[in-house]
């Protein structure tokens, strides 16, 4: 089919296109739908004449119709018609369904874990808690045995899953721990009344059977797999399977044939023994000879060689060649031997190895056959050999090994050009002995012998072959020279045979030769050859056949044609020559303007050749060119190379051909390219622009007028557009430098082609930075105290843009007020759609309500302004109490009070007490100290703080006043309490008491003491009337009458008794306690040798 019926399937392929790629899963489902049809319904056929309607209306990939649109009432017939189910689909959603299901499950199981986990690992660490209260937290480095984690689950609920319930695994295995260590149970095996169960199965083939289960694989349903028919046939070959295998023999029975067989071949019969005559028997095949019956002599001699045979020879030479004769039989036997009856083979006398010209069993008698040829023919001759009972034959033969040559008998060398003379050259093998040849004219055979001649040293010769550097003879056989004429050749030899043609005219030309051998072999051989003449033309133009000089008349056109696009015309050059001719196209290659392809090359024999003619101008101008075909009536035909020209050129047609260059076609889908909107400084707007070729030549194209200074660029810049319709999308990018009305004109210049204008206009303006709060809220203030706050601040445009921010106050009674609010940062530039945060700091200077303004300004000087205000307060404070007593108090003994301060306003305020009582009297100077918990702070709006003091007296004071100041950052004035105390010295008496709880003997009068140490001299006197070893006591009571504590030390010293008495007396009694302690005597009687005092 021609270019028309591709043309007209194009539509329905195109319109078929969509009904493959629309069905629903896509690829995805034709791969399924591929693999599974069965799960598939197959497509309903839809009418031929509603295909390309429904397609049109956008009817759906699988040809079902389209829905109708909303709003229309359905068709007739439509009403009832229930939705089609996929059923693909409906596994999926299942599918998905029970995933989802599962997934919920699991996620309610995690959740179930984690909770009983946590609930289990608090249970041990109070445990854990527990046991290092009791004992230390050394306990758990005993490496003592971990108990059992206290995890409770539902078992129900985790086996339910495939979990292992931790608990329950335990207890198994200390079940079967406590089974394998416990002896093993006889009961079961002494009950005599128990039934044996020896075809039960073992543990091991329930278990084997539960593993065969598990790996089975299930029958997949065959109505899945194959149809009936399928299956019907796959069933009818299973059965003809199983009745050939039926008629086969098993292995069992097949080796117990081949057993039976070799038995059957094995050897029946021992060697016989040589002492007893042969038995003739029918088993072994042979027969009982006859009485008298002749003797075979094969059976009673050999002879070496059977055969005498000589195969390499020379005229006039003597060969030979030694025959044995061997008695072979049990006796000696004697024979004689008959010369051969030819001249050519003699046998000499036949020698014994004895002289009584017997031949005894074993031996062997030798004779010389001699052989002396006059020719290298084929001899064939005997020697008779005579016995004593029969007589028989010894062939002798002399061949020699003939020559054998790969030449076919029928020689072709095919068709030559009248008026050429060619030699072809046919290379042969001798694959047999060696001998001479020589060629001799089938008309001088055999009276006659050809003359051997010289060949045509100009003849040519076929592709690959050289002259030979000696002329090798040849015989002619007109028109044929057939050489060489003679010839030796060896075995293996190579040679060619060379056959020159020369043809006088068109026609078949046929002649034979012999080839003679020296073994008197001749064999005929018979050359063809064929002569045409030269016959090329150019017979079609465009399919259209030339009229007898068309060509000589005028060039041929080839119209308008766009620079860049090549018109085609086919020439048709017939070749009716039989042999093939060597062509090349003359033309001028260099201007690229015409060409011919191909431009050279060869005309196959007898062929019909298309040559494409293209016209592809450069310029809007004529063209006009001479065309010349040439060919080669050399041989052999090559193709023309600069190096080797023609040898023997014919010029077959010289004609002309002509042109003209058109305009390239090409069009713009716009002329005015406009930017909507307010642009941005720096930023890149884009707009395409299509730019059509409509001619039938790729047209390079540029654009003029982009300035990259002024941010017009267009990209691509230059290209080529494809011919019949291409079209090429350039991009026109637009970058404002700066705010300004843009306004320029470019323009795209196509090549042999028009200039296409393009305008571009737009409107720049400068970039957007906003605040993004509504207002900047400072809140409550303290004066003088520093408030931070934060500022959003927002480039809401594309570009990067610059900021800067000030206070704007509005003036108070006309006088401008100063600006309070300083910025961390107070300009800045920021990327496209990018905020920052700046940092707002207000040190508000007088109390009462502070309102201001802060705006920022953009780089293209866009302002945005927000309200800025704050509430400025002191602080106040107030104390619980405004006077503190602290009544009757002593040195150095600490009195505790609590006094609350409260914080009067919403701030947050500091407080400071003074390091000491202020205003105090000369006389109670320094007499007072005291230290308090909370020296300064800070207490939170509307607070309190409860400060706990701690006063220590220093020195007696009997009217104590003073003050005790405390601070408030940023309060108007200080606060504090006053403060008034009776403190009081140390107060120590004594009384001497005689006895326990006795009277008192002794003291000193009430007075108060300057410090805790009384250095009284206390006398203790125990009087006159002690008695030896009875023991007097007498108390010192010591009082202390204040709050005040104090230390008493008593020192005693001793009067009246010295030293070395003292110890005498200690002596004694210890003497006197010894033996009352030792039982020698009852207390108070001393020791003997015992000195008294």
């Amino acid at each position: 089919m021609g270019e028309e019926d591709e043309a007209g399937d194009a539509p329905d392929t195109v319109e078929r296109v969509p009904e493959v790629t629309s069905k629903p899963g896509g690829m995805f489902r034709d791969l399924l739908e591929g693999s599974f049809p069965e799960l598939y319904e197959e497509p309903k056929p839809q009418p031929e004449g509603g295909e390309g309607e429904e397609g049109e209306d956008g009817g759906d990939g699988d040809g079902a119709p389209a829905e109708p649109p909303e709003g229309d009432p359905p068709a007739e017939g439509e009403e009832d018609a229930e939705p089609e189910v996929d059923e693909y689909q409906q596994r999926i959603d299942a599918i998905r369904t029970q995933t989802a299901t599962q997934v919920e499950q699991m996620d309610e199981l995690e959740r179930y874990l984690e909770e009983r986990t946590a609930a289990a690992d608090e249970l041990e660490r109070a445990r854990m808690e527990e046991r290092d209260s009791l004992y230390t937290m050394d306990h758990r480095n005993a490496r003592m045995p971990r108990l059992p984690h206290d995890l409770d689950l539902d078992k129900d609920r985790v086996e339910g899953v495939g979990l292992l319930d931790p608990r329950t695994l335990m207890e198994d295995n200390e079940r079967k721990l406590s089974a394998s260590a416990a002896p093993p149970s006889t009961m079961a095996f002494l009950d005599e009344t128990r039934e044996p169960k020896y075809m039960e199965p073992t543990e091991n083939e329930r278990v084997r059977a539960r593993e065969r289960e598990k790996r089975s694989i299930p029958e997949y349903p065959r109505r899945l797999v194959f149809s009936a028919e399928e299956w019907e046939r796959k069933k009818r070959d299973a059965e003809d399977r199983l009745r050939e295998l039926g008629r086969r023999m098993t292995p069992g029975q097949r080796d117990l044939e081949e057993r039976v067989i070799a038995g059957m071949r094995r050897k029946q019969a021992y060697l016989r023994n040589p002492r007893h005559p042969e038995v003739p028997s029918s088993l072994d095949g042979t027969e009982r000879k006859r009485v008298g019956a002749a003797i075979d002599p094969t059976d009673v001699f050999v002879v070496e060689p059977d055969i005498v045979e000589f195969h390499q020879f020379e005229l006039g030479e003597t060969y030979e060649m030694r025959l044995t004769i061997r008695n072979k039989s049990a006796l000696s036997r004697r024979l004689r031997i008959l010369p051969p009856p030819s001249r050519h083979f003699s046998i000499t006398e036949l020698k014994y190895p004895s002289d009584h010209g017997l031949l005894a069993p074993g031996n062997a008698a030798y004779a010389t056959v001699r052989f002396k040829p006059d020719s290298l023919a084929d001899y064939e001759d005997f020697v008779t050999v005579i016995t004593e009972t029969s007589k028989f034959r010894v062939e002798c033969s002399a061949r020699r090994h003939p020559p054998c040559l790969t030449l076919d008998q029928s020689l072709d060398v095919g068709y030559v050009l009248v008026g050429n003379d060619v030699e072809t050259r046919m290379p042969f093998k001798n694959v047999g002995g060696e001998g001479r040849f020589r060629l001799v004219d089938e008309a001088d055979w055999p009276e006659h012998t050809t003359p051997l001649t010289l060949p045509n040293e100009d003849a040519m010769l076929s592709r690959g072959e050289r002259k030979d550097p000696e002329p090798v003879p040849c015989i002619g056989v007109a028109p044929f020279r057939i050489g060489p004429g003679y010839m030796e050749l060896s075995p293996l030899d190579v040679e060619q045979l060379r056959i020159g043609f020369a043809p006088p005219g068109p026609g078949s030309f046929t002649q034979q030769f012999r080839m003679v051998c020296d073994n008197s072999q001749v064999q005929t051989f018979t050359v063809t050859g064929r002569g045409t003449v030269l016959d090329v033309g150019l017979t079609e133009i465009d399919d259209r056949a030339t009229i007898p000089g068309e060509l000589t008349q005028g060039p041929v056109y080839f119209s308008k044609v766009v620079p860049g696009s090549v018109n085609t015309r086919t020439f048709t050059v017939k070749n009716a020559t039989m042999v093939p001719v060597p062509f090349v196209w003359e033309h001028p290659r260099e201007a690229g303007i015409f060409a011919v392809d191909p431009p050279l090359g060869v005309f196959e024999p007898d062929s019909v050749n298309a040559f494409t003619v293209t016209f592809s101008p450069r310029d809007l101008t004529a063209y006009e060119a001479d065309v010349r075909l040439v060919v080669d009536t050399s041989v052999p035909a090559r193709v023309p190379h600069p190096e080797h020209p023609f040898a023997k050129p014919v010029l077959i047609e010289d004609f002309s051909v002509s042109g003209v260059g058109a305009e390239r076609h090409c069009t713009i889908d716009t002329n005015l390219v406009n930017y909507a909107g307010s642009l941005l400084p720096g930023r890149h707007y884009d707009r395409e622009v299509t730019v059509v070729n409509h001619s039938d030549a790729a047209a390079p194209f540029r654009w003029v007028g982009h300035d990259p200074d002024a941010g017009l660029l267009v990209y691509p810049h230059e290209g080529v557009l494809d011919p019949n319709g291409g079209s090429v999308t350039c991009v026109v990018e637009l970058t404002p430098p700066r705010v300004q009305r843009f306004d320029a004109q470019m323009s795209c210049v196509v090549e042999h082609g028009p200039t296409l204008p393009l305008r571009v206009t737009a409107e720049v303006e400068g970039p957007e930075v906003a605040i993004a709060q509504s207002q900047v809220d400072f809140g409550l203030l303290q004066r003088h105290v520093a408030g931070d706050t934060y500022l959003l601040i927002r480039n809401q445009s594309a570009i990067a843009a610059t900021w800067a921010l000030e206070e704007r106050r509005p003036a108070v009674d006309g006088a401008p007020a100063p600006a309070e609010i300083v910025f961390s940062v107070a300009e800045g530039e920021l990327p496209p759609y990018a905020e920052v945060e700046v940092e707002c700091t207000l040190v508000p200077s007088a109390p009462g309500p502070y309102r201001s303004n802060i705006a920022c300004v953009a780089g293209g000087g866009r302002v945005s302004v927000v309200a800025a205000r704050a509430d400025v307060l002191q602080p106040l404070c107030a104390l619980s109490t405004a006077e503190v007593d602290l009544g009757t108090c002593y040195v150095n003994v600490p009195v505790e009070r609590e006094i609350v301060v409260q914080n009067m306003t919403m701030l947050p305020a500091v407080f400071r007490w003074s390091p000491e009582p202020e205003s105090e009297s000369e006389e109670c100077a320094d007499s007072m100290d005291f230290d308090v918990d909370w020296r300064e702070d800070e207490i939170p709006p509307g607070g309190s703080k409860a400060v706990r003091f701690i006063f220590t007296p220093l020195r007696p004071c009997a009217r104590y006043e003073a003050l005790v100041a405390m601070d408030v950052d940023g309060a108007a004035k200080p606060l504090g309490f006053a403060l008034t105390a009776d403190v009081r010295g140390l107060s120590v008496e004594y009384e001497v008491l005689r006895g326990l709880n006795g009277e008192p003997v002794a003291g000193d009068a009430s007075h108060v003491a300057d410090s805790s140490v009384l250095d009284d001299h206390v006398r203790v006197d125990f009087g006159d009337a002690c008695e030896v070893r009875e023991h007097a006591t007498m108390e010192v009571l010591i009082k202390n009458t204040t709050a005040i504590e104090t230390s008493v030390r008593i020192d005693v010293e001793r009067h009246g008794v010295s030293d070395a008495v003292g110890m005498r007396v200690m002596e004694c009694w210890a003497a006197a306690r010894g033996a009352d302690a030792a039982g020698l005597s009852k207390g108070g009687v001393a020791r003997r040798g015992a000195k008294s005092v």
